[in-house]
């Protein structure tokens, strides 16, 4: 047999499938990543740009990131900026651009701590050095008290610092200061007309003892005790709880201490004054706000109530009298069982020997004969 030749036929494929060469390369893929490229990237970095030139800019100006600010901790509560300046104008080298204290918002009081901005950076890490050398520190002592300097940082890095490394708020902490102006009258307010002199000129002294009292990091308001002054002398201590509980809104109201404050070596005579302890803050403040410049609650007097001021000192020695108090019973209660216990013994029960003892003496009690 014959094998015919076969010829070969060219075919035409489609290039766009089959071409094994534009596969590889994929050109219109790479169109669309340039065209879109081209278009989005400029726009998206101008915009990126301008934001952070706007608001995230470096703030100019700063004197904490130029590092010349100290902040400085345990300053005297009677120091002011100028005195302030004029210690730290005293070293040589040192030019003292300013002095701020850190008062307290509510009270206006000054919380014991301060910044002071120097010159340049040299001199403020000079002092910081000065005041961390054990040898030279001690010429940073302010009216009896050795001041903690360190450089400012900013208020974001404080805040981190102080979630990091938390402590324990102590009993100091909590004042309660924005109390201390709850129930205050001003000389040329509305309230202050109707009130004579003597009250006024007695609310101004007595804004001025508190004030002076506040300034000690141990005195705090207390939010359930009421200091009411200028009563009648004739109102006792069942009295003035009738009237209170009488006149709030919440009859559940629930009153711990009410006492009249009285003279012993007078014939306990009143002294005009009452403190009144509320379990809950809103019945002490209901009672503070209805009580305040009334003249009708009694008819010879307009009482003056306030929160009372109260010794964290105090209360903690009194706290620690109670405890040894209650110690000393325990252990006279114990001492008094012991005694009793051995009373027992010795009144009903018998005297048993052991039975190592050859020659015991054998006793007997009415419940029958001891067994040996």
């Amino acid at each position: 047999m014959r094998i015919k030749e076969v010829k070969s036929v060219p075919v035409k494929l489609p290039k766009k499938r089959h071409d094994p060469v534009k596969l590889r390369e994929k050109p219109p893929l790479k169109r669309k990543i340039e065209k879109k490229s081209n278009k989005s990237q400029p726009v998206a970095k101008k915009k990126r740009f301008d934001k952070k030139i706007i608001k995230k800019g470096p703030k100019f100006g700063n004197d904490i990131d130029q590092n010349c600010t100290i902040f400085i901790r345990n300053v005297p509560f009677d120091v002011s900026e100028d005195e302030l300046k004029e210690f730290f104008s005293q070293f040589d080298g040192v030019t003292v651009v300013m002095a701020v204290l850190v008062r307290d918002k509510d009270s206006k009081l000054p919380k014991g701590t301060a910044f002071v901005k120097f010159s340049n950076l040299f001199e403020a890490e000079t002092i910081v050095k000065e005041a961390q050398d054990p040898f030279k520190q001690t010429k940073f002592n302010l009216k009896g008290r050795q001041l903690v300097i360190s450089l400012a940082i900013a208020r974001e890095e404080a805040q981190k610092i102080a979630t990091v490394s938390k402590t324990p708020d102590t009993s100091l902490s909590g004042r309660n200061l924005h109390l201390a102006r709850v129930g205050m009258i001003r000389p040329n307010s509305k309230e202050a007309e109707s009130i004579s002199k003597r009250d006024m000129q007695m609310r101004e002294q007595l804004l001025v003892q508190k004030e002076q009292k506040l300034r000690d990091p141990y005195i705090f308001v207390s939010p359930n005790r009421l200091c009411i002054r200028n009563l009648p002398k004739s109102v006792d201590d069942s009295e003035l709880k009738k009237i209170i509980l009488a006149n709030i809104d919440n009859k559940r109201a629930w009153i711990t201490e009410c006492r009249v404050m009285k003279n012993l070596q007078e014939n306990d005579r009143s002294l005009g004054y009452a403190f009144v302890n509320f379990t809950q803050h809103k019945d002490a403040l209901e009672t503070l706000n209805k009580f305040n410049n009334n003249s009708t609650i009694f008819e010879s007097k307009v009482p003056i109530v306030e929160f009372s001021l109260e010794n964290q000192r105090a209360l903690d020695k009194k706290q620690r009298r109670q405890q040894n108090n209650e110690q000393d019973k325990n252990q006279l209660f114990k001492v008094m069982k012991k005694k009793k216990a051995v009373k027992g013994l010795l009144g009903t029960s018998t005297r048993i020997l052991p039975k190592k003892l050859k020659n015991a003496k054998k006793r007997h009690s009415y419940r029958g004969p001891a067994s040996i």
